[in-house]
This record gives structure tokens, sequence and C-alpha cells, in this order.
């Protein structure tokens, strides 16, 4: 008993937990109260959306009728009461990341769902005569031990209360980095695989284009990546539960890269093979761009936590979300296969087209390796989305490098031989002739 109370005591200190309470006066005795919990990090910007756009509404509406407790889950103990109260409420699989809000057994996710839900729900539930602490038995013990441990007068807290962001900004004891791999510990090694894979990749495609072996290593390389993917697809797919626009993008980019399985397995051309894999990773961008541009809660599949990915800081690079640079690049190289597979399949202009391609193929798996790299070892978890855009990036690389080698050879030839017309036709015959 007294080990319990001491892990408790230990629970409890390294949590920034404080109650909503903005009046001095207590809460009369007849009135009803609302008890909410708020899982939040200190790295999560939605997270600070929540607590300055929204907590102050709903202060102003309720006051002290709704008493919230702000638990930080980049602490040893904050993590332990999230998997805790997730273990017990979480019966449709929707915990995976923060902001998160629970009142009594519901659960609010994501800077979106929070505002929209929650003042309802606090509504009907004073309207019934109040909602008690969710029945979360280490949430309830831990919530006991900080109110018998509290020495701090009302005004200290209303001080709590009038700067969140300072109370946020205060809380330490963030996690190591094994600590954060351990979290997500499943998918977190299957992220592991496949920063190998892209590391790897890029390293045989940079060192060994244009050598004897390197169409044996094409091979066995767009096979094992294809599988992959359709493997990291249909965990996406079997976990999309009731949100429709996930199970729709979920499912058609299973079917897109099964095609692209039956493609590669019968040996077809490049150019054929690229296109599903392009709109794969396509859809798979779009679903991105939607979760963090609305703020709303991925639907994760079976593998990882893609929402912890998509409300970290590292979910946008120079405050562009990172979801619509993966839209803006699967379309240029969409319209760059389109014309140098189809509308100017011969000519100069076409080598210039494929070089830009590959470049985008290349810049593109490199940013996909060091997004891989951030999910297990700095943010502790892993978006299955991000690794399915990952897996096709890498695919897309495999497909375009022999032609973009071709074509970079051909450009650099084709400096020594004098041009004395811009037009496409004479670009094209010079450049067939140092071919």
């Amino acid at each position: 008993m007294h080990h319990k109370r001491g892990l408790l005591t230990l629970v409890s200190l390294m949590l920034a937990i404080f109650m909503l309470i903005p009046s001095a006066a207590p809460v009369a005795a007849d009135q009803p109260v609302a008890f909410a919990v708020f899982f939040y990090s200190t790295s999560c910007p939605h997270c600070h959306t929540v607590i300055e756009r929204d907590l102050p509404r709903f202060e102003e509406e309720f006051g002290d009728q709704l008493e919230m407790l702000f638990v930080n889950v980049a602490t040893e103990g904050g993590s332990y009461l999230y998997s805790a109260t997730c273990s017990v409420l979480d019966t449709q699989n929707r915990c995976g990341g923060v902001p998160m809000m629970v009142v009594g057994d519901q659960i609010m996710i994501g800077a979106q769902e929070i505002p929209d839900q929650l003042p309802g729900i606090v509504r009907d539930g004073l309207a019934a005569g109040g909602i008690p602490l969710p029945d979360v038995p280490a949430l309830q013990e831990a919530y006991q031990v900080v109110i018998d441990d509290e020495s701090a007068s009302q005004s200290e807290t209303q001080a709590d209360v009038e700067e969140p962001a300072g109370t946020v900004a205060s809380d330490a004891s963030e996690l190591t980095v094994w600590e954060r791999f351990n979290n997500d510990l499943a998918a977190n090694i299957v992220a592991v695989i496949v920063l190998v894979g892209l590391i790897v990749s890029l390293l045989l495609v940079l060192f060994f284009s244009g050598r004897q072996q390197f169409a044996s290593m094409q091979t066995w390389a767009l096979r094992l990546s294809a599988l992959a993917a359709v493997g990291i697809g249909l965990s996406l797919a079997a976990g999309s539960g009731g949100d429709t626009l996930a199970t729709v993008l979920a499912w058609g980019v299973v079917i897109l890269l099964g095609v692209t399985v039956v493609l590669i397995f019968r040996q077809q051309s490049a150019g054929q093979i690229i296109l599903p894999v392009a709109l794969a990773g396509l859809a798979v961008a779009a679903y991105l761009f939607q979760v963090e541009s609305t703020a709303s809660a991925a639907t994760c599949g079976i593998l990882g936590n893609c929402n912890s990915v998509q409300q970290s800081e590292y979910a946008k690079l120079f405050g562009v979300p990172v979801g619509l640079i993966g839209v803006i690049g699967y379309v240029a190289i969409l319209f760059a296969w389109l014309y140098a597979y189809f509308i100017r399949p011969d000519g100069s202009s076409r080598t210039f087209v494929i070089v830009g391609l590959f470049s985008m193929t290349l810049i593109g798996t490199v940013f996909s390796a060091y997004l891989t790299f951030l999910e297990p070892f700095v943010i502790g978890a892993t978006c299955a989305w991000c690794l399915s855009s990952a897996v096709t990036m890498l695919l897309l690389l495999w497909l375009v490098a022999p032609d973009g080698f071709t074509a970079l050879r051909s450009i650099f030839r084709s400096t020594d031989t004098v041009v004395t017309s811009t037009d496409d036709e004479d670009l094209a015959s010079a450049t067939r002739g140092v071919s």
C-alpha cells in the first residue's frame, strides 16, 4: 500500500495538472460540476491552439462548474495516465495522439473535435446533475494524491489559469529516446526498417546506377518495396473504422499498390508502373493535408500513432503542412510523367523533364528518410500514412533512376555539341546524335 501510494505521488509530481477554477469562491454545494481531463504535449501546436483559443471560451461559459485537469503526456507520469485512460475508455481504438479531452466516458481528439463537442457534452452533463471524474482507477487515485498534496492557495491556481502557456512550458521531464521509441514499439520498429530501406536504396541508386548488376538490384528492390507498401496500406484500410474518407482513400491506395505489384511482377515498363504509384502517393498526401489543415484527428489504422505525428511541430515545414508539400510534389511528378512518357516520348525536351522527374523523386526520398527518422527517434510515434508515402516515393525513385541517369549522361554529352536552333526537333536530332 505504501509502495502504491509512493508511485502515485511520483506520478502526480511529474504531471502538469491543475484545476480550471478561476473564481476564488468555492462551488456551491448544490451546483453541479463537470470534470474534464485534457491530455496535451508541450511540443504539440494543436494543443496550444486549444489552450489559447478554446479554453478561455469554456471558462467564460461554465466558470466554476467546469473543473478541468491538465495532463502532460511528455512526462513519464503523464504517459502512464494517458495509457491507463485509453486502455479503460478507448473501445473504438481512437487513442493515438493529443490534444485529447476526456469527459465521463467520452473521448474527443484534435483541435476541431474538442471545441465542437465539449460544450454540448458539458451542458447536457450539468443539466443531468454533473459529470464525475472518468472511471479510470489510476486517474482517480492520482487526482486524489494531487488533492491531498495540494498546498497552493486558490489565488495561485488562479494565476496558473490566467497564463496557461507558461504552465505548459514549465513542465519538464522529457522522455529519453528509448522511452519515446518504446511508446509505439511495433510501429517504430517498422519505421526503422523503412528508414534502412530508404537509406540503402539512396546509396545503391547513387553509386551503382549504370553498372551491370543494377538491373537485378532494381527488380528486387521494386518487388520488396511494392509488397511492403501493400502491407502498410492494408494496415490502414483494416483500421479505418467509421471514417469514410480514410476508408475510401486507404482502400484506394491498396488497390493502386496491388496493381503496381502485378505490373512489377509482369515486368512492365517504368512508364506504365509510375502512374498507379504516384496516384497512391497523392491519395496519402491528400489525406495527411486534410488532417493537418483542419486540425482533426487522423484515423491511424492498426499500426502506429498517426495523431502524435500529425499534431507534432514536425507536421509543418517553415509553416507549410508537410501534407501540402506532398500533394504538390506528387502532382508535379504526375505532370512530368505525363509529358515525358506520353506527350513527348521523343526529343531533347523529354530529356530535361526526365532529369527533373528523377530529381524530384531523389529529393522526395531524402525528405522521406528525414521524416521517417523523426518518427521513432524524436516524436516517439509512427504514422502509417507517412510510411506509406515514404515507400511509394521509394518505388518512384527505383522506377525513374535508370532513365534519369541516362538523361543526365545525354545532357552532359550534348554540351560538346553545337546546337544552332532551339527548335525541339533540332534539339532532338542533336541529342540523338550524341547518345
